[in-house]
């Protein structure tokens, strides 16, 4: 996840409500700064890339883009 101006938490909840998942199905390793282009590790349980991209189009701030997926074993963990 590439997100801009939005510090994690409210960038997770912004892609859970889009998802219409709860944001504890969405896992990541840390926080990062609200100031700045990060990017952030994250796993989803049982999502297909596809049901994703739409995040993509959308032009409005706050920015978070996805991208670069892969299909792990195990979820993220705080600290990991």
């Amino acid at each position: 996840m590439l997100k801009e101006n939005i510090d994690t938490m409210s960038a997770i909840s912004v892609l859970a409500k889009n998802l219409k998942t709860k944001p504890t199905n969405i896992m990541y390793s840390g926080t990062k700064d609200k100031r700045g282009v990060t990017t952030q590790l994250c796993t989803m349980y049982r999502r297909k890339p596809q049901e994703m991209m739409f995040m993509n189009k959308f032009r409005h701030p706050p920015l978070i883009r996805v991208g670069d997926f892969k299909f792990v074993h195990e979820p993220l963990k705080l600290g990991s």
